[in-house]
């Protein structure tokens, strides 16, 4: 993580209400980020395969991530109110409802399903992998939280017929 990332974000206690309800607040609703997300991805694709433009929506992520977490979330706590604070976070900003299921505390591995936004439903069923950012999302709040990195793949997914989306989440 470089100097200038961490620069760029002063924290603020209040960020969770600045940042808005899903993008309400700033005038653009949910579905029109997870569109530009997923034309992004197609462009980078074209422009740079299908591999690449997944590994760089992942890192992209990540970053978002570690910048959510450090600016949003108060990391000071043990593993339990951290989660809790997340979970509350994540639904007062109706980015999600965050559930573990599966919590490995001495190695620090996770399972964990997140009920997405309905608005989200509303975008058509993918062939391609469309988790990545979330992927890299979720890696980037674990790794700000716990200071080490984080490996997170999507297992089961919405897109897919699933009834929601499950990550894993692992120390690389």
């Amino acid at each position: 993580m470089s100097n200038r990332e961490d620069s760029s974000s002063n924290p603020d206690p209040h960020a969770a209400d600045n940042a808005g309800n899903g993008g309400q607040n700033s005038g653009m609703p949910a579905i029109v980020s997870r569109l530009f997300l997923y034309a992004l991805k197609d462009v980078l694709a074209a422009r740079y395969g299908p591999a690449e433009a997944v590994d760089v929506i992942r890192e992209g992520g990540r970053l978002a991530g570690r910048r959510f977490a450090k600016n949003v979330l108060d990391l000071t706590g043990a593993l339990d109110y951290f989660v809790n604070n997340t979970q509350n976070t994540l639904m007062k900003m109706k980015l999600g409802a965050l559930r573990m299921e599966k919590v490995e505390e001495g190695c620090l591995e996770f399972t964990m399903t997140v009920k997405k936004d309905p608005e989200y439903c509303g975008l058509p069923i993918t062939e391609a992998e469309s988790g990545c950012y979330d992927e890299g999302f979720l890696s980037g709040v674990l790794e700000a939280y716990a200071g080490k990195k984080y490996r997170v793949r999507q297992v089961d997914c919405w897109e897919n017929g699933e009834r929601t989306c499950r990550f894993e989440a692992k120390l690389e």
